[in-house]
């Protein structure tokens, strides 16, 4: 900017005494959940609200490149939490609101998501994904899903969750 004409070089020496050099988020990985917690914390304070990721959730945050940097995650959870109706912010929430790859984040191996049957696998291991995160055990999230502890458990495996 200096060279362009843009900015005043007497200015650019009076701030350029320590310059620092901060990498992108999405090369500092562990990074990204308190940054998440701290825009969750300032945005639930100013919109009167106590909302929440589950932990599938912030796994998705944690994977996603962040392109934009910090000012996307920040916008991005500002966004998340005003179009969500409910306080647990989930898998679905982060991938309405993201450029997300489903099938990445899902780990369902062969879903197309335009089928009628990648559609519900996709739900189904959304759902599951929700209730291994709510619940301790497998009896209760069966109690919870309304099926059989044997059923759950096959569709557990199934899905690899």
């Amino acid at each position: 900017m200096v060279e362009e004409g843009n900015f005043r070089e007497d200015l650019f020496y009076r701030l350029n005494v320590f310059p620092i050099h901060i990498p992108p988020v999405r090369t500092r990985k562990p990074d990204i959940i308190p940054l998440v917690n701290l825009f969750l914390d300032k945005y639930n304070e100013k919109f009167k609200m106590k909302k929440y990721f589950i932990e599938a959730a912030l796994s998705c945050l944690v994977d996603y490149s962040w392109p934009g940097n910090i000012r996307e995650m920040e916008n991005t959870i500002q966004r998340i939490l005003i179009n969500s109706n409910h306080d647990a912010i989930s898998e679905a929430d982060i991938m309405a609101n993201l450029n997300y790859d489903i099938q990445k984040a899902s780990h369902i191996p062969g879903t197309i998501n335009t089928s009628i049957k990648g559609s519900l696998e996709e739900t189904e291991y959304k759902i599951l994904k929700e209730a291994k995160d709510r619940f301790k055990t497998t009896r209760e999230m069966a109690k919870f899903l309304n099926m059989s502890q044997a059923t759950l458990i096959r569709r557990l495996k199934k899905y690899k969750i």
